[in-house]
This record gives structure tokens, sequence and C-alpha cells, in this order.
């Protein structure tokens, strides 16, 4: 779970992308069991990141369907089309914070209420990862029947077929005149569109309750970073082949495209971290020191508290050599949020590079330091809108390359079934059918990619996306630089607020004992 955002996934286990729901089940169990209709064992047993696994039934479901390898025997023995919907697969991200008491819990009782209680069956596993940084991600995978149950415990129907009226009540014959129009219709509501954002509320609700009750301070935001204007890309889904590999420490296509996507994702949540918390920085205003007020003279004789300053000296200049005979460097602490999130912070206190930003930039009054950090905090939301637009091509040619890796996996099996004959030909393609399917499937995507005339080309996909890279790296550049003129004008200001309070604070104490002497402190 990053930023305050649960970390979520959707998405349907298709009979016609040979998946299976038994093996979806051996994964998030992390068990082996053997599929009926495959015939085939999946072997899920080797991580060792399961906190809790379980499954949840409604009140009239079949007692034996408490064992998955039953339950799902069941749903992939009872659909019979070759393009079947086998199962609903959700992920969410939890907190990190969390034991393994907690996380069975409390998510038991969220899928016992959201999904249970509606009359789906629910298998669920949580795994605690960690990755290369020993940085831990507990999360749940949680999968779901799309069928309703009958009372009797047999599968029911996913819809039903409605005919389409005319304003006299009077079903309308199709354009061939055989029969009439009609319309499929949704026995359940469970594949209703807005159902994943409900359950995102939801679990949203669920967590941010068990953290308050917990003492832990984070709260997440059920929005997708679409909504919150964040255009993040979401990873390819590895497959089997490759997240063996991956688990071997063997690095993939598929891998590194993952990788590279979530360092342009972690470069997009700091160029949007770095504009909210400018704004708020914006709000506090143009500076008014208390230096910068009509000079007093002590009793006792001593040097004004606001030394005289010339007026042709720029304000800004002023604040920063009185800065200077108060300390020899910027402090960078941990209450100015924004600095935080750069690694080397001490390059941010250099006085003699900041003196130079003022230089450069002409900063001879607050109004100037606003005026520049409102333009850099637009030059950043440009950046912002350009990651944008270009994560729609990043998207469409990570996806290329995922989608052409899966075309060459199974053109073998075309390139066998296309050199047979007869009989032979027919018998290879009703024990092959999913794989031929597959291979037509991933062909059209990535012609779809292609320019009009051109054979499928791997260098060209890969030209593609080096240049959707190469475009990130110079927004990158720009970004960084920005972001690193702004952190040391927000530390240089974050000195000079403490510089102030001090002075406020002095002159209250002088105040309040009139006849003692101070020391002046600049």
């Amino acid at each position: 779970m990053k930023n305050g955002t649960i970390s979520s996934r959707a998405s349907i286990v298709q009979r016609s992308k040979g998946q299976s729901a038994v093996e979806q089940s051996a994964y998030i169990s992390r068990t082996s069991l053997y599929s009926d209709y495959y015939g085939m064992t999946y072997n899920r047993t080797a991580k060792e990141d399961l906190v809790g696994a379980g499954v949840l039934l409604p009140e009239h479901a079949p007692p034996e369907f408490a064992d998955r390898a039953v339950l799902w025997n069941s749903v992939e023995k009872n659909e019979k089309a070759k393009n079947a919907q086998l199962a609903r697969s959700l992920k969410y991200s939890l907190p990190n914070e969390w034991d393994e008491a907690t996380a069975r819990q409390v998510m038991e009782r969220f899928i016992k209420e959201q999904f249970v209680d509606k009359g789906m069956c629910a298998d669920y596993g949580i795994h605690r990862s960690y990755n290369d940084k020993g940085q831990p991600n507990l999360h749940i995978h949680i999968l779901l029947t799309l069928r309703p149950l009958n009372e009797d415990g047999t599968w029911g129907a996913k819809s039903r077929k409605e005919y389409v009226l005319d304003a006299d009540g009077n079903q309308i014959p199709n354009a061939s005149g055989k029969g009439y129009k009609s319309r499929k219709v949704n026995v359940i509501d469970w594949n209703e569109k807005g159902k994943a954002k409900e359950w995102r509320n939801a679990i949203a609700e669920v967590i941010n309750a068990t953290n308050e009750k917990a003492g832990i301070a984070e709260r997440v935001d059920p929005r997708s970073y679409k909504d919150r204007g964040i255009p993040l890309i979401p990873t390819i889904h590895l497959g089997e082949r490759a997240s063996a590999l991956e688990r071997k420490g063997i690095r993939t296509e598929r891998g590194n495209i993952n990788r590279a996507i979530e360092k342009y994702n972690a470069m997009i949540m700091k160029i949007c971290g770095f504009i909210s918390e400018l704004k708020e920085e914006l709000k506090k205003g143009v500076f008014r020191f208390v230096f910068e007020r009509k000079n007093r003279t002590e009793k006792d004789g001593n040097q004004s508290i606001n030394p005289s300053v010339p007026k042709q000296k720029p304000e800004v200049q002023t604040a920063l050599e009185m800065l200077q005979k108060q300390r020899s460097e910027m402090v960078v602490r941990p209450i100015f949020p924004y600095v935080q999130r750069f690694k080397d912070k001490r390059l941010l206190g250099n006085v003699e590079l900041l003196a130079k930003l003022l230089d450069t930039n002409r900063l001879e009054t607050w109004e100037d330091v606003r005026a520049f950090e409102e333009k850099q905090t637009e030059v950043l939301e440009n950046c912002r809108a350009e990651l944008a637009e270009l994560s729609v091509r990043y998207e469409k040619w990570t996806q290329a390359v995922s989608d052409y890796d899966d075309y060459k996996q199974y053109q073998p099996v075309m390139k066998e079934y296309q050199a047979l004959n007869g009989l032979r030909k027919n018998s290879f393609k009703k024990k092959h059918e999913t794989e031929l399917e597959n291979y037509a499937i991933y062909r059209d995507r990535v012609k779809a990619v292609m320019p009009e005339n051109m054979k499928i080309s791997k260098p060209y996909i890969d030209k593609q996306l080096a240049e959707v890279l190469a475009q990130q790296e110079q927004i990158q550049r720009n970004s960084s630089r920005v972001a690193t003129d702004l952190a040391r004008l927000s530390v240089f200001k974050g000195n000079l607020r403490e510089m102030e309070a001090q002075q406020r604070a002095d002159e209250q104490t002088r105040e309040q004992n009139p006849d003692k002497k101070h020391e002046n402190t600049i």
C-alpha cells in the first residue's frame, strides 16, 4: 500500500486465454491442485509468503465445496463453452502494519459481507511478499464464483433471455423474420458496471476503521489513481512461465517491462507529490519578517534586534545574509515534508547553491520568489500532463511487447498445425484448439499496432518503446531540476520561519522582563 492509495486489480479468469480456476486457486493458496478439465496438476507450493487462506461459502452451498479443489473443479466441469468465464479474481493491498491475525479476521468479515452473503463462493489467500530491497507488501487475493447457487446446491444460470417489446408490449421480429429481438439480462448484479468501485470503497472503509481502532495513522483513499488525476500505468501479467523464472532470479522480458513501469510510476508519483506539497507551500504567502519593521533601540543601549537594512539591497539577499550570521548553512529538518523526498538532503542546505539560484533567476523580493515558485509549479504540472499523454503510448507498447511474447509462445503450435494434412490436421486442431485460438488472438493484437502493410516486427515494437522511454527520461531530468530548485527554496524559507519565530519569542520575553538585558540573537 503506497501513498495512501489502495492498489487493486480485478479480472476475469477466462478459458479462452488458457486460464484455469483451479490453477488460480492453487496460486493464491500456495497449494498443489489437480484440474480434471485440463488433466494437469498445478503445484504452487514454492513460495513461502502465505499469511492465511480459506474458503467461505453461502449457507446453501454443498459442504464438500469447502475443499477448494472440489469447488473449482465443479465450476470448470459445469462450464461447457470453450470461451467460458470461470471466476472473478480480485487483489487488494493491505496495511503492512497488520499482523496475521488482524488480516485474516478483518478480511474474512469483509469477504462474508461483500460476497458470501450475496451468494458467491469465495476462496482467498493473504500474502506478505518482499521486494528486492526487503520492503514488505501485504496483500490479499480473492477468487469468486460467477454463477449463483440454486437452493439444491446446483449451479444456476448467469443470465436469462428477455424479449424486446414495442410500445404496445408486443415482441419485435428479427430482420430475418425467423425469431424475435431479445437481450441478455444478468440474473445477479455481480457483473454490473460499478461493482469494482463499490467493493473498492467498501474495503477502504474497512481498512480505515481498522487502522483507527489500532492506532495506525495511515488512511487510504478509495479513489483510483486515474480518478485522482495521476496517470499511472498498470503492470502487465507475468504469466506462469515468466513468474517461475523470476522466482529463480532469472530476469525475463515481462519482468523487465514491469520494473520499467514501476520506475515510471514512481516518477509520476514523485512529481504529483511535489505539486501537491508546493501548492500547500504557496498558501503560506509572502514573507514579512520581523527585521522588516522599523528599528527599535533597547533602553540598555544594545544594538537593535532589527539591524538597519540598506534600501538598495534586495530583501531576499538581506534575509540570506542574516541567516548566515546565525548559522553557517541552512538546516534540513524532518519538519519540512516536501524535501524529504530527496536522497541527498545535504545539498539542499548549501548556501552557495542557494545564492546562485537567487542570482541566476533574479529573485530579489518575496514577490519574485512567489512568482518563481508559481511558474515552476506550472512546469511540473506540464510535466505531469506530458506524462499523462505519454502513458497512453507507454501502455500501448509495453502491452505490445507482452502480446508479442504470447504470440511467439503459441507460434510453434500453429506451425506444426499448418504442416499437417487431412485427418491428422483435424485431430491436432481438436487437441490444441485453445492454443490455436490464443495464437490468433495475440497475432491480431500485435498486427493491430503495426503500420499498415508491415509484417509483425519485434525490432519495430522495441524501437517505439525505446522512444517513449527516451521521452520519459527527458521529462524526468526536467522535473528533477525544477523540483530541486523548489526544494532548496523550501529549505531556505523554513529556516527563515524558524529565525522569525525565535525573534518573536525573544521580543515577547523582553516585553515581559523589560529590566533584564538580553543577548542579541542575530
